[in-house]
């Protein structure tokens, strides 16, 4: 039985984790369906996998136990069916959320995953977890543009990937999940998640884009009383002093936020965003580095192949 309700405390550690290792289904990959399927280039196989491994080794030796799709649905036939045909299944983050009171499975915005949260439907339902909402067909929010603050705040990315109708409904479900309070960041126009500039690693540390977050003001509500306020992202940090580790691309290598906290100041990553790493463990925490050569064609990080469950 998975126990979601510490989940929105962000900082805590990380006890389990969703995550699905491909099988068929990168075979479904060529250069008609890349665009699709939103991959950047067909990944080699084998390789893929040996990262994935990787990376799931990185999580155990972090003290976080994974939990695979494929072991939870093997006796689901017909999902088994339907995942062989969704090569980027691997990417968890985006189809579901786990709030205080169970599931909010998402609503995609590209045509290759558009179905895919009900798989993860089928998981919470193997797993004891309840379905608070499903946002699609009508609700655009994806779980790259999700992320919690201190137990009872919901940050979200109005992002290219999110409409009006996905933050309604996850305002209603956060609500209905006993969250005090929802943060909409609005992203510069091409941004997909909000995990590209801002992944929080402790409850007063944060990796973080500086120039991609000051767009334009954030929108804070508080969900008990609807009183509405406005205020610049890193001015919000800075009141609830969060430290911020500026990341940069071109510096710090393509999804150098996009680590994995598994505790406070315990993360998981791409291996070349060494900068960052050293600056974390400069602040008393630790760093694992993991290859990405292959899992980066996929267009998405560590944090995009993991879905907490547990905390």
């Amino acid at each position: 039985m998975i126990d979601t309700s510490r989940i929105a405390y962000e900082h805590y550690p990380l006890k389990k984790v969703l995550m699905h290792r491909p099988e068929t289904e990168l075979t479904m990959l060529n250069d008609a369906t890349l665009g699709y399927f939103n991959f950047a280039a067909v990944p080699d196989i084998d390789g893929f996998l040996v990262e994935f491994d990787t990376l799931v080794a990185a999580f155990q030796q972090m003290g976080t136990e994974v939990v695979l799709v494929n072991d939870v649905l093997k006796d689901d036939p017909e999902a088994l069916a339907y995942i062989s045909r969704r090569a980027n299944m691997t990417y968890t983050r985006d189809l579901a959320v786990m709030t205080p009171a169970g599931a909010v499975l998402l609503g995609m915005a590209i045509d290759g995953r558009r179905g895919d949260p009900a798989i993860i439907g089928r998981v919470c339902e193997k797993l004891g977890i309840p379905v608070l909402d499903r946002l699609e067909p009508d609700g655009l929010l994806e779980g790259g543009g999700v992320t919690y603050f201190r137990g009872d705040t919901v940050i979200v990315g109005r992002c290219d990937r999110t409409n009006q109708a996905g933050l309604e409904k996850m305002e209603a479900c956060a609500r209905a999940a006993g969250l005090k309070r929802m943060v909409t960041i609005p992203c510069y126009p091409g941004t997909v998640h909000i995990d590209g500039i801002l992944v929080l690693i402790d409850q007063d540390l944060a990796l973080a884009a500086p120039p991609l977050l000051d767009y334009a003001p954030a929108t804070i509500k508080d969900l008990e009383t609807g009183a509405i306020r406005e205020q610049m992202v890193l001015d919000f940090l800075h009141d609830e002093d969060v430290d911020i580790i500026e990341i940069d691309d071109e510096r710090d290598g393509w999804a150098a936020a996009n680590f994995v906290m598994t505790a406070p100041r315990r993360i998981v990553g791409y291996e070349w965003a060494e900068r960052v790493m050293n600056e974390v463990e400069r602040r008393g925490g630790k760093a694992v580095g993991v290859p990405g050569n292959e899992l980066r064609k996929g267009n998405g990080g560590p944090h995009c192949m993991t879905c907490p469950l547990e905390r």
